[in-house]
């Protein structure tokens, strides 16, 4: 029976330009550590905030794939001595593949005979390799990393609390003192801690404690907001791409608003003014 599993890392708030990098490397490093492990799957989905970076895994299966491997041992003529008998470096050979020299048999590389075995890889259940994920959370890379406390791990900003289920089941590890759990946390002023049970239900649950965790979403959420503002107000707001692709890493939950100066504080060049507020907004 397939089953869905979710990793959430929770940080203090990320560097907007740190995000949308190390949300691809949580993708990319988990698909190659699916594969490396054998663990078949349906989908991947990833999700990042300022303070938070998810991956949500759907359709796994329950069990590593079993595969079955050729072994490659000596070359026949070290393996056998002059009187047809297996020797030391044979009898070795079989048994580091936990098999017998009955199991031997050869094949012919590039015009020299080799004894091979054949060896039968069980697949573990999932549920003992999943805490390993730990290592694919830790090896994230970021622009600018930091230590906390006495912890010495390095990161870009201090781990706050660890999502890991399996279905309904918490997948135990630790990173720098912090132990999975269910337990997220939603908006830092409008909620608290969300309870996560099923990890299909994770997008909702959170943008129901008012955290928009796809950020495509909360890209379209602020472009929509400024047509309601230019409706409204009769503005008309260039779109800056590079300013949109920050804003939407900056804020978990963007809510679009008219703001004013006073007439004496915009006496500067436009080219200043608008500078300044792009950068030090």
């Amino acid at each position: 029976m397939a089953k869905n599993v979710l990793f959430e890392i929770g940080l203090e708030e990320l560097p907007a330009r740190f995000i949308d990098d190390a949300q691809t490397q949580l993708e990319n490093k988990t698909i190659n550590w699916l594969e490396e492990k054998r663990i078949s799957y349906t989908s991947i989905q990833t999700f990042s905030t300022p303070r938070r970076l998810a991956i949500l895994i759907q359709g796994m299966d329950e069990n590593q794939a079993t595969i079955e491997e050729e072994a490659k041992g000596p070359a026949i003529k070290i393996a056998k001595d002059k009187d047809g008998n297996w020797t030391k470096a044979a009898i070795g050979f079989t048994r580091g593949q936990g098999k017998s020299v009955e199991d031997i048999y050869t094949n012919d590389i590039n015009g020299t005979t080799y004894i091979f075995v054949k060896k039968v890889i069980e697949g573990k259940p999932v549920t003992e390799i999943l805490p390993e994920f730990k290592s694919i959370i830790e090896t994230i890379q970021f622009g600018k990393n930091m230590r906390w406390g006495e912890q010495s791990m390095r990161y870009a900003r201090p781990i706050r609390w660890l999502v890991a289920l399996y279905d309904n089941e918490v997948i135990p590890f630790e990173i720098a003192g912090v132990h999975t759990s269910n337990t997220s946390f939603g908006h830092r002023f409008l909620a608290a801690s969300v309870t996560i049970t099923n990890p299909l239900a994770y997008k909702e649950q959170m943008k129901d404690n008012f955290v928009i965790v796809d950020s495509k979403e909360r890209e379209n959420l602020i472009l929509q907001g400024i047509k309601q503002v230019e409706n409204q107000e009769k503005f008309s707001v260039p779109v800056d791409e590079d300013l949109l692709e920050e804003v939407k890493n900056l804020v978990e939950y963007p809510t679009v608003f008219v703001g004013s100066f006073e007439e004496e504080f915009l006496e500067l060049p436009e080219q200043v003014l608008i500078t300044s507020m792009k950068e030090h907004q």
